[in-house]
């Protein structure tokens, strides 16, 4: 009985040690975070300055809401290169079926600003459906679907402006991307729903345990 209990001993070290690391693993981000806006407050005194704050959340705001769903693909072991392809094309999705002005030269499709934000998102919808068929059912890795569909993305765009600039979205993206409620931009708003919207998907739901479970261990899952 007494060699199990000096083995313990022995091994309570190294199990303490990985306690601390996992500790760390999990903190480290935001203490690099506090020290970035330390470092950056004494820098520039108008950092912390909420008209700053608010002008960086708006920054990042559509990074943002892309990581939301990104952070699922790479939950489940998997990458996905063409995210700012299918966003691009998306975007110029909606343009094209949107009335333009006479002096942009685009043969697309006028609509009206529901219609065109629909074919829009049916079209981002198909794409993220074409990468799931090859990766799952066809086997594909899911960094040389990606790839692909990246070069894919790339050539909606070019095919549907042609090289030119389209200007005119729908009002309502326009007020969701630019708009403000009350002085406070709807953009950050949007990113505090999908943030929102993800913790609880993975934090609350069966869906999100399952995504937890595939890239631990897809064979077990």
């Amino acid at each position: 009985m007494i060699m199990p209990v000096q083995e313990a001993v022995k091994g309570s070290p190294s199990r303490a040690g990985a306690f601390l690391r996992n500790r760390m693993r999990n903190i480290a981000p935001f203490a690099t975070l506090i020290i970035l806006l330390a470092f950056f407050s004494i820098a520039s005194p108008s950092f912390l300055s909420v008209d700053n704050g608010v002008n960086v959340l708006t920054q990042i705001s559509v990074t943002g809401v892309i990581a939301v769903g990104l952070t699922f693909v790479i939950l489940c072991a998997e990458i996905d290169l063409s995210v700012a392809a299918i966003a691009n094309a998306t975007g110029i999705a909606v343009a094209y079926f949107t009335m333009q002005e006479s002096y942009v030269n685009i043969p697309n499709i006028p609509l009206p600003g529901y219609a065109a934000i629909g074919l829009a998102l049916l079209i981002c919808a198909f794409l993220g459906l074409v990468n799931a068929f090859g990766t799952t059912l066809i086997g594909i890795p899911s960094f040389i679907m990606t790839l692909a569909m990246m070069q894919i993305g790339a050539g909606i765009c070019a095919l549907l402006v042609r090289g030119q600039i389209a200007y005119a979205v729908p009002d309502l993206v326009t007020t969701l991307g630019s708009g403000t409620i009350a002085g406070f931009p709807w953009i950050i708003i949007v990113l505090g729903v999908f943030l929102l919207a993800g913790h609880i998907v993975l934090t609350y739901t069966r869906f999100g345990r399952y995504v937890y479970m595939v890239g631990g261990n897809r064979e077990a899952a």
